[in-house]
């Protein structure tokens, strides 16, 4: 569960990303630096949502599903970099979101608003029961193309000329 804390700093980075105003964060952190000790979590639990500079300081904003949506800004010494999860996923959403990425890792780029239209217009359970037939039916397909006897015959395939 979200604390006091975690709630009024994700209000001052929402403030922050519309105004461009970072100086409340700092003077949150100041006033709080354990918003910059992250959990033993790792990925997808625990992951990036954006990269900040605040008054020429750069943080990595992280968020953990496991952690109750814990909120940290880690200290960053690299060059800030592309966008992660985004800040509006979050409840059973997010958690879907994670539990998929551990099932089904990304190979690539993310579509969020995809994930985005899918989460306001399907109920998760629907999302999960379909990724599971998706899964079941891949399995079978690479069974059948590896040969495995449970799968049914192999499909002859015409040699190359």
């Amino acid at each position: 569960m979200a604390t006091p804390l975690d709630s009024q700093l994700k209000r001052e980075i929402e403030s922050f990303l519309k105004t461009g105003e970072g100086s409340p964060i700092l003077n949150l952190i100041r006033a709080n630096p354990d918003v910059q000790v992250a959990c033993g979590h790792s990925f997808p639990d625990l992951h990036r949502i954006q990269d900040l500079i605040l008054e020429d300081r750069r943080y990595r904003l992280l968020r953990c599903v496991t952690c109750g949506e814990r909120l940290v800004l880690e200290p960053l010494s690299q060059e800030p970099g592309e966008p992660g999860v985004p800040l509006w996923l979050s409840g059973d959403a997010l958690l879907y979101w994670a539990c998929r990425e551990k099932k089904y890792p990304s190979e690539g780029p993310i579509d969020w608003e995809a994930i985005r239209r899918a989460v306001e217009t399907t109920p998760i359970k629907e999302l999960e029961a379909k990724d599971e037939r998706e899964a079941a039916e891949s399995e079978k397909w690479f069974r059948r193309f590896m040969g495995s006897p449970d799968a049914g015959p192999i499909i002859p395939i015409d040699p190359l000329p």
